[in-house]
C-alpha cells in the first residue's frame, strides 16, 4: 500500500492510493454473458494539499510536505504435497520511512529536540514520538480521515543548500 506525497503546494490534486494484490488461487466458472456491477454513492475526493500534522515537539503549522511510508507485505509460499496448490502466508511486513519537510520558519522550535537526540546518539523510550496526519476537506475545517504513526524515532535531519537568485523558500527535512 502506498500513499502519495501530501504537499501544501499541490493545489487541488486528488489523493490516490496504490494497492497491489497477489491472488492465492484462481477459480474458473461458467460465464453468464453479463457483467453486473453496483456503483457506490459518490464521495468527496480527499485532497493531498489539505492536511494537518500533530505530535512533533516543535511547531507543526509550517509543515509543507509529508511523505507517508509505503507498507509492503512479504508473502511466503508453502506447498502441502507435490500436486497441491501453494498457500500464501504473511512472512514479513516492511514499513518505509516517514519524511516531513518544514519551512525554515519553524527550524528553531525543532532544533532542541534534534540536538538532544543527536547529542547522546541513541533514542530513549521518551524520545520516540506518536504522530498523526489528519486529512482535511477543501475548506480545511472538517477532518475526513487520519493516519496514526506510533514509535517514530529521528533518523536523519537535512537542510538543503540555499542558492542565490532562486525563487524557493528555505526548508529542512
Amino acid at each position: 500500500m502506498k500513499f502519495p506525497k501530501f504537499s501544501a503546494s499541490e493545489g487541488k490534486k486528488a489523493l490516490m492510493c496504490d494497492f497491489e494484490w497477489e491472488g492465492e488461487t484462481c477459480e474458473f466458472s461458467k460465464t453468464s454473458g453479463k457483467i453486473a456491477a453496483t456503483q457506490g454513492k459518490k464521495h468527496k475526493a480527499f485532497n493531498s494539499a489539505f492536511f494537518r500534522f500533530e505530535g512533533l515537539p516543535g511547531e507543526c503549522e509550517w509543515i509543507t510536505d509529508v511523505e507517508v511510508p509505503a507498507i509492503t507485505a512479504k508473502n511466503a509460499k508453502e506447498r502441502y504435497g507435490a500436486t497441491r496448490f501453494e498457500a500464501l502466508h504473511y512472512a514479513n511486513c516492511d514499513i518505509g520511512d516517514l519524511k516531513i519537510t518544514f519551512s525554515a520558519r519553524s527550524f528553531d522550535s525543532h532544533l532542541s529536540y534534534v540536538q538532544k537526540v543527536i547529542r547522546d546518539g541513541k533514542l530513549t523510550a521518551e524520545e520516540y514520538l506518536d504522530c498523526e496526519l489528519h486529512m482535511l476537506d477543501n475548506s480545511a475545517s472538517k477532518e475526513l480521515g487520519s493516519i496514526q504513526f506510533f514509535g517514530c524515532g529521528l533518523k536523519e535531519m537535512s537542510m538543503p543548500k540555499l542558492e542565490a537568485n532562486k525563487e524557493e523558500t528555505a526548508k529542512f527535512t
